[in-house]
């Protein structure tokens, strides 16, 4: 049985615990002339420890209320023979043990032993780092986004995916074109450049952009990786009075005054155009009528037959819908003639400009 004690104060002491000097073990109390050891922090284990060693006379201690008249055990000193004896045993265990591992016999279920039971829910309880929850963001809130790395090597299965591609077009001194037509070649409808020459179409991965306006030489660019183009073009040498034309079903060129040939323009007109009347600078829709595609000289002539202006536009044998933009000029009759270049045939249309 182990051995208990039982710490007693009967007469405390009045002194003043903060106006004493401390040394190692408590403090020094000038009164009596006495070390007075602090038991307050000690545990149990410490206390006994302390009144197990052979003792030198009285003791003048500070105590916990708790600490006081009650038993405390003093601890056994281990005899070597047990740990010895625990040493030997322990490997007899863990054989048996393994052997009766290996016992073949019905298994038991484990009983459920809780006396309260537990409500089912939904959660699931598992050991590991947490992964942060995706976020949806709210009006307000700020979302990072990484940016999206653009692949060079583009596979077969994905080249048909179309995605919107926006642009500039602009000529050689980067100016803006407003009003040139932006279209894909094979496809019907285009569009046409704003204001400060921005376009946004539909298109795919290796399409040809062409493109076509007053003034400027028609060019040609193929879509790539790059969503946001810049399309620079080079404005057309405008030719006044007299233009070149080939006369199907003849060997040379001859150069035909413009007055002269507005009695040759063919009687069925391959087109229609409104508004008419329109406004000077504003933009006129051509509803297209033939199918041959090809390179077309896009003319606005007054009634004089002169060349007020003119340019080079392409047109799909597809397309059914020309948007081109009027030059500002004066308010009178004009002639609206488009030219094939490739077989000469030529259509006009009278508009009014007022």
């Amino acid at each position: 049985m182990a051995k208990k004690i039982q710490i007693s104060v009967p007469v405390p002491c009045h002194e003043d615990w903060e106006a004493m000097t401390t040394v190692e073990k408590g403090k020094f109390c000038g009164s009596c002339q006495k070390q007075v050891v602090d038991f307050s922090n000690m545990s149990d284990r410490e206390i006994a420890q302390f009144f197990k060693k052979p003792s030198t006379g009285s003791v003048c201690g500070r105590f916990m209320n708790d600490q006081l008249d009650r038993d405390i055990e003093i601890p056994k000193k281990r005899i070597p023979f047990v740990k010895y004896l625990f040493n030997l045993l322990l490997p007899a265990f863990l054989l048996t043990k393994l052997s009766a591992q290996k016992t073949i016999g019905k298994v038991i279920p484990p009983q459920n032993r809780d006396t309260i039971p537990q409500k089912a829910t939904n959660e699931l309880i598992t050991l590991g780092m947490i992964m942060p929850t995706e976020i949806q963001p709210v009006i307000g809130d700020t979302v990072c986004v990484k940016p999206t790395q653009i692949q060079k090597n583009v596979d077969a299965a994905i080249i048909d995916d179309r995605k919107m591609v926006s642009g500039i077009v602009t000529d050689e001194a980067s100016n803006p074109i407003p009003g040139a037509s932006v279209i894909i070649k094979g496809v019907r409808n285009g569009v046409a450049t704003n204001q400060q020459g921005y376009f946004k179409l539909s298109a795919k991965l290796g399409d040809k952009i062409i493109v076509t306006g007053i003034d400027i030489d028609p060019t040609e660019v193929t879509v790539g990786t790059i969503d946001t183009i810049q399309i620079f073009i080079r404005r057309a040498q405008v030719t006044t009075g007299i233009i070149v034309t080939k006369i199907v079903g003849k060997a040379k060129e001859t150069s035909i005054p413009l007055i002269e040939n507005k009695a040759g323009v063919d009687s069925a007109s391959g087109f229609q155009l409104y508004p008419n009347p329109a406004k000077p600078g504003s933009d006129i829709i051509i509803n297209w009528n033939e199918k041959e595609e090809g390179y077309y000289s896009f003319l606005l002539m007054n009634q004089a037959g002169q060349s007020v202006q003119q340019k080079e536009i392409w047109i799909d044998a597809d397309a059914r819908q020309l948007n081109l933009p009027l030059p500002s000029v004066a308010a009178g009759n004009y002639f609206v003639v488009l030219v094939n270049k490739k077989s000469g045939k030529r259509f006009s249309e009278k508009i009014i400009i007022r």
